[in-house]
Formats: C-alpha cells, structure tokens, sequence
C-alpha cells in the first residue's frame, strides 16, 4: 500500500480503512514497512527497511535495514569554493583504467601458459606414439 506524502488525513483514512477491512489477521505471517529519507544536511539518502515477522509458534521478530547513499556523487564543493570533483573522477577512472589492464595481462598470461601446456601435452603424445623419430625434438622443447 502506497501512503501519501503531503496528506496526513488521506494517510489516517487509509490506514482506518485498512484496519476495517481486517488487512491483517491471523493468517499474516509478515510486513514490510519501506521508506526513504533525504537528510539535507549531508546531501545523502536513507533507505529504511523493516520487517515484522510472527512465527507460528508466537511472538514477533523484528528485522531492520538502513542503507546510505549519495544519488549526486560529483556535485560538493571542496574548501574555498574550488570543486575537487573531477579530481576524484579522474583518480577512480585511473583506477578502473589499472585494473582492466591488469585483468588483461593476467587473461594473456593464462592463455599463454594453456597453449604452452597443450603443446607439450601434444610432444608426449607424438612420442609416445612415434618415440624413435621425434624423441630428440621432445626433449629440446620440454
């Protein structure tokens, strides 16, 4: 159920009419409440989560969630008015940048060393199955 932001008595009207309606009874196992708070103040947002859970065997459990966050990440201003912004930009592009790079060299190491493998792989088998006509050429490559 969506509740209004603005409109405290249409929020008190629904809630009536869902109590009414005995929206929850006895069969309700769990409800989640959701809400998001935006503090001014330090320009983040808040997502709330809770969760009330009755077992069958009674009582009630009560799971709670927040979770901080910043939409806008590049707009603050540094000290004196000067925005570092791009600074933080260009560092974590930096960053991704050395990473992508070494996950590649990495991933050219690996293939290098499975075509090195695969071809010895490949020498033992022609030895084994040839061992007078190429067992010098096998030990000059292992």
């Amino acid at each position: 159920v969506d509740l209004p932001r603005n409109n405290v008595q249409k929020v008190r009207e629904t809630l009536d009419a869902l109590q009414a309606s005995k929206w929850l009874d006895d069969p309700t196992r769990m409800v989640a409440v959701e809400f998001t708070l935006f503090n001014r103040h330090v320009g983040q947002y808040i997502a709330t989560r809770l969760v009330f859970e009755v077992p069958p065997s009674g009582g009630i459990f009560v799971q709670e969630t927040f979770t901080s966050f910043r939409l806008a990440r590049y707009t603050k201003a540094g000290k004196l008015g000067f925005n570092f912004d791009w600074k933080i930009l260009a560092l974590e592009l930096t960053i991704v940048l050395c990473f992508l790079r070494l996950l590649s060299e990495w991933r050219e190491g690996i293939t290098d060393a499975l075509q090195e493998h695969c071809l010895k792989c490949d020498i033992r088998r022609a030895s084994a199955t040839y061992p007078t006509t190429l067992q010098g050429k096998v030990l000059m490559h292992l």
